[in-house]
This record gives structure tokens, sequence and C-alpha cells, in this order.
């Protein structure tokens, strides 16, 4: 049996409920002595956590060696001065709260601690839940390398977790990571949208981008090739795909509009840390 931890988890919500469902899947807590507590859980967290004996709401507290933060940026200020349970400065915390920095997070858990706090900073997204997310990270000063190997195992298991050497460089990358996938289901929305206003029936519009987008990026991931490499496989000078790139790619096209909406991204994450 592999190593197991004690964790507890604050928020159980798309990306908590995410990476629940990976640590699970992957038989990484140690149930009994893990809990989580979400007010308004739903049905499928409550169910999630009777099938693995996971305490979910409990009356009491007990230690934990690590504490997962995942509910609302803006609740940082409330939640975190009334934390406490034994043994609480032994526990590292990881928090996955877009735009709110290291420092913050440790001037907010001041009052539970009679040291510095152990913290790491992770930026998840969706896919976690399946395995195939991509998470960038960031320890504070206190926190040891062994700190740092047990986030990586922990995030590992819910896809690829690859370490950052600044916040700064942590923000600009969950542009990428943490806010991509919305970017895919946009795509994926427009294009069965497009394909209906093409006389295409709906089911067959949507299946047909659906598996499109999930086939062509796992032919990126496992070719090897650059995308421009396998864009240009696909455009043949004159077709019909040159002709749709002509939009795309023209000018004002994807190219500038997707720089536009990552500075946004981060431009918002900034507002959020100050």
């Amino acid at each position: 049996m592999g190593q197991k931890f004690s964790l507890l988890l604050l928020g159980a919500g798309a990306m908590g409920g995410a990476l629940l469902r990976a640590w699970l899947k992957a038989d990484l807590l140690d149930c009994p002595r893990s809990s989580v507590v979400d007010p308004n859980a739903s049905d499928e967290i409550i169910s999630l956590c009777a099938s693995h004996n996971l305490p979910l709401n409990p009356e009491q507290n007990q230690p934990y060696e690590f504490c997962l933060l995942a509910f609302k940026p803006q609740q940082m200020a409330s939640i975190l001065p009334g934390l406490g349970w034994p043994e609480i400065d032994k526990s590292l915390f990881i928090s996955v709260a877009a735009g709110t920095s290291l420092a913050t997070i440790a001037m907010h858990l001041k009052s539970a601690f009679p040291t510095p706090a152990r913290i790491i900073r992770v930026m998840p997204n969706l896919p976690a839940s399946i395995g195939e997310g991509a998470s960038v990270m960031i320890a504070n000063d206190t926190a040891s390398a062994s700190d740092k190997k047990a986030a990586e195992i922990l995030m590992a298991a819910s896809g690829v977790a690859l370490w950052v050497d600044s916040e700064a460089a942590l923000d600009s990358a969950m542009t990428i990571s943490a806010c991509g996938p919305a970017y895919l289901f946009l795509l994926a929305e427009a294009l069965t949208e497009a394909g209906e206003a093409l006389g295409l029936k709906p089911d067959l519009s949507k299946t047909l981008a659906i598996e499109m987008l999930a086939g062509s990026a796992n032919l990126l991931r496992q070719s090897g090739q650059s995308p421009q490499v396998l864009r240009e496989a696909v455009t043949s000078p004159g077709g019909t795909t040159a002709a749709a790139l002509e939009i795309l790619d023209g000018e004002a096209g994807l190219r500038g509009l997707v720089k536009k909406a990552l500075k946004a991204a981060r431009d918002r994450a900034e507002e959020l840390a100050d």
C-alpha cells in the first residue's frame, strides 16, 4: 500500500470536488483521518464521502497533515482567522484560490500560528477530476522540500504538476491552465452553433465538435510535433481549411483575441490580490 495523507478539504465545489475525486481514485487519502467541510455540499459529494467513510462537516476536530483551501478568494479574510484544530501549526496549507498571494494567506493565518505557516499555492484546472489536469505550483519560504514533494504527489494524482519560480509566473500560467478549459468549452459551443447554422442537426454538430477537439488534443500530445507543424499538415494551400484560417488567423483574429483574453485574466488575478 502506498503513502496515504490526512487532509482537510475546505470547500468541495467545482475545483475542490474535482481534486477530491482524483485523490480518492488514486487512494491517496487516509479517509478516517481526513475531512471535508462544505455546508452546501452537493448530493454527489455527500454520496462520495459516505461511500469512502470520509467525514463530511464533522463536529469534532482532529489533526491534519494538509489543509486544502478551495473556497472563494473573497472568503479568505473571514474564514482563515477562525481556523483551529489540534496541532494546526504542523499542517501544510495548500491554496487553489486565484489571485490570493502567499503573503495574504500567511497574514490571515497569523492568529492560529505561533510560527509562520507553511503554504503552497496551486492553480489546478477542472480536468483534474478525470486525472487529466495541469497544475502550476509555488511554495513560500517556510515550506520544506518534503512539503513540496508531498504536495507534488497530491497534485500529480490529478494530472501534470509543474513548479514556477514566482507568483507573477503563477498568475500568468493560470490564464492558460486554470482558465483554459473554459476557452475550449467555448470553442466547442461556437463550433456546435456554427455547424447548426450550416444545417447540421444539433446532436451531430455537437458530437463532431467534441470528438474533433478531443482527438486533436490527443494527437498533439502523442505525436510530439508542434502545434504549428500539425496545423500546417491539415492546411492544404487554397483548400477549405485555408479558407477558414484566413478568417480565424487574419487581422484582429484569434491570436490577438487570445493575447487580450489572457491579459484580462492575469489583470483580474492581480486585482484580486490587491
